[in-house]
């Protein structure tokens, strides 16, 4: 040990400096083909009972991502010692701190908190850290104050030994507090050195008697592989952080949950599987404390509600939106997902090449159809008055795919109008109106296939609207009397009456005009034809005739989707898709040139297969990273 020196090399690493106060010994060093810099712990065991136990740890400590530990990257045998190559925590440990100044009433609530979710995150996953004490804490510097950081694992002991250590620490840091908020970390540390406590319990007595319980990410914070940059935005339920991935260099959304941690990992799992254009896609999972975070494509842009708020748009503008939001849920519906909160702040629009493009967020509400249990109980109310089904407002359990569409149909109604579907001076004023009034007057809108979309999707009886938002997409594209031909001998009037049958919508049945009689684009379903028209009209049929008649003629089918589908099969670590305009994940892309953009481990991301991707046809791209190849 004697022999290493300043520039020595050791393995693929170069010694720099030897840090002052680590312990157990350690350096900061460069990784020699990468550039990099690490940090590089030799530790000497006395027994190979230690030395077995200190090995398991660092290979938990391998596979862990959490903020408040640092992960280890290398292990390395350094003349018969252990030596464990950390990432770097730039930043005083917090013994240094404590001696040299006293932090600030906010930077020790900080690392206090902190303290407490790195043991959690650890505890919870068979890992001890055996020797904490000030000097194994790093404090890498944020904006406000401190975030922790535990080194120096060596997996000894059990878990009430880390905690009757952690008393000691909030005992350190009481004198920068307040009266009230050092009584807190005293209840917190007796807590600590009781024999029945667990991590837990302390983490949640700081919550309780800290102030700005859960405020950890100032910009500048590491979480896992990414850096906080800054806050995008603030809901009822999360917290949206735009951060930079520290290796990559590129961005994303972090949306951390304040509530519903359970509901916050379903999202997650929803969203990771809605891989679509139009949906907003989730790219990690990271912990945030107990938290999960979800890492989430960046879409540089404004809500739709932002949008509307600036004026009216384009009708060419409106239609395509609209459309980009019906094919996002139609996709989400046909894997199986419903929404439920469906409404403009919700949808996200960024400007790429092509145009602007629309895309849907938040799914933290989404309910799976074959799920064997539901989040929701009786009486929750999930979803925003306005937008809420009349069905959902009774009960949210019941929601469906009928009751997105119904939420589409105020969406779209007020993207349409310029004004809300069901206005209304409080919450409970909208409820009502929903759910005990008439669908909102569309005297006025053109053209009338946006009409009769708007008229099914908005029934108070979902019964009668369209099954699914594929279902409306159609309708919205359909012109009246211009649908696809469904057998030789079908005319557009009948097609217009098995339409109207299918929907449900009160309007007569239409036979066969007489000859010479064109239908015109403009008449609505919701209208009196013309008598040249409704004079053959047979007498109106029965409920029971209407019913049979839309078992018979379903909706006109949605056009097929106009993307491809590019599957990835390998062990990769990283697979994107570039196009020169976009980078997205495999899944559902737009057709023409992709470029695949993988990475087998240890090195970043580059292009290994180009490829043409063509509309409704899934391309298998299947790699080896044994040659680091794909074909």
């Amino acid at each position: 040990m004697a022999d290493l020196r300043t520039g020595l090399r050791v393995d693929r690493y170069r010694l720099h400096s030897l840090e002052p106060d680590g312990h157990p010994p350690t350096w900061r060093v460069e990784h020699l083909p990468l550039g990099s810099w690490h940090r590089l712990e030799i530790h000497v065991n006395e027994s190979a009972l230690e030395r077995s136990k200190a090995l398991e740890a660092w290979r938990r400590l391998a596979t862990l991502h959490h903020s408040r530990l640092a992960r280890v990257l290398d292990i390395l045998d350094i003349d018969g010692h252990v030596g464990v190559v950390t990432e770097a925590i730039e930043g005083p440990s917090l013994g240094r701190l404590l001696d040299n100044a006293r932090p600030t009433a906010h930077a020790a609530a900080l690392i206090a908190r902190g303290l407490a979710e790195g043991l959690v995150w650890a505890h919870d996953h068979g890992l001890v850290h055996g020797a904490l004490t000030s000097k194994h804490v790093l404090l890498s510097p944020a904006p406000g104050g401190h975030i922790p950081v535990l080194v120096g694992f060596v997996g000894a002991g059990h878990p009430s030994d880390d905690l009757r250590a952690l008393a000691d620490l909030l005992e350190a840091l009481a004198p920068s507090l307040d009266t009230e908020a050092a009584e807190a970390l005293a209840r917190a540390g007796r807590l600590a050195r009781s024999p029945d406590t667990c991590a837990q319990d302390v983490l949640r007595a700081l919550d309780a008697g800290l102030p700005g319980s859960g405020e950890l990410l100032a910009p500048g914070a590491i979480i896992g592989n990414y850096r906080v940059d800054g806050l995008l935005g603030q809901g009822g339920t999360a917290d949206v952080y735009r951060v930079e991935h520290v290796k990559l260099d590129s961005w994303h959304a972090l949306k951390v949950p304040r509530v519903g941690l359970e509901r916050g990992l379903a999202e997650g799992k929803v969203l990771s599987r809605l891989v679509h254009p139009h949906i907003v896609g989730v790219t990690d999972l990271v912990q945030v404390g107990e938290r999960p975070g979800l890492v989430m494509e960046l879409v540089d842009g404004q809500t739709l509600r932002e949008r509307m708020a600036r004026g009216p748009m384009r009708p060419d503008e409106v239609d395509s939106i609209a459309e980009m939001v019906l094919r996002g849920v139609a996709h989400a519906h046909r894997a199986g997902w419903i929404h439920r909160d469906l409404k403009p702040e919700n949808v996200l629009l960024c400007s790429q090449p092509s145009g602007v493009v629309a895309k849907v967020a938040d799914f933290g509400v989404a309910k799976w159809v074959g799920a064997a249990r539901a989040h929701t109980r009786t009486g929750d109310l999930i979803g925003t008055p306005g937008y809420m089904a009349p069905e959902q407002i009774r009960d949210a359990r019941s929601a469906d795919e009928r009751s997105d569409v119904f939420s589409l149909g105020c969406l779209l109604f007020e993207l349409v109008t310029g004004r809300a579907a069901f206005p209304g001076d409080n919450a409970l004023e909208v409820l009502a109106a929903v759910a005990h009034g008439s669908p909102p007057s569309l005297h006025g809108i053109t053209p009338s296939r946006i009409r009769r979309a708007l008229k099914a999707a908005l029934h108070p009886d979902r019964s009668q609207r369209p099954t699914d938002a594929g279902a409306l997409l159609a309708l919205w594209r359909t012109p009246l009397g211009g649908g696809r031909q469904h057998g030789p001998t079908r005319s557009p009037t009948r097609w217009l009456a098995s339409a109207v049958a299918a929907i449900g919508v009160a309007a007569p049945l239409v036979a066969d005009a007489p000859e010479g009689v064109p239908l015109a684009s403009e008449w609505s379903p919701m209208e009196p034809l013309p008598e040249s028209v409704a004079s053959p009209v047979p007498p109106q049929p029965t409920q029971t005739q209407i019913r049979a008649r839309r078992a018979r003629v379903p909706l006109p089918e949605p056009e097929p989707e106009p993307f491809g589908r590019v599957t990835v099969l390998g062990d990769l670590v990283e697979a994107h898709l570039s196009n020169g305009a976009e980078r997205v994940a495999p899944g559902v892309v737009p057709p023409g040139p992709w470029t695949l953009e993988a990475s087998f481990g240890g090195e970043p991301a580059m292009p290994v297969l180009s490829f043409d991707v063509t509309a409704d046809r899934e391309h298998v791209v299947r790699c080896e990273a044994s040659l680091r190849v794909c074909r």
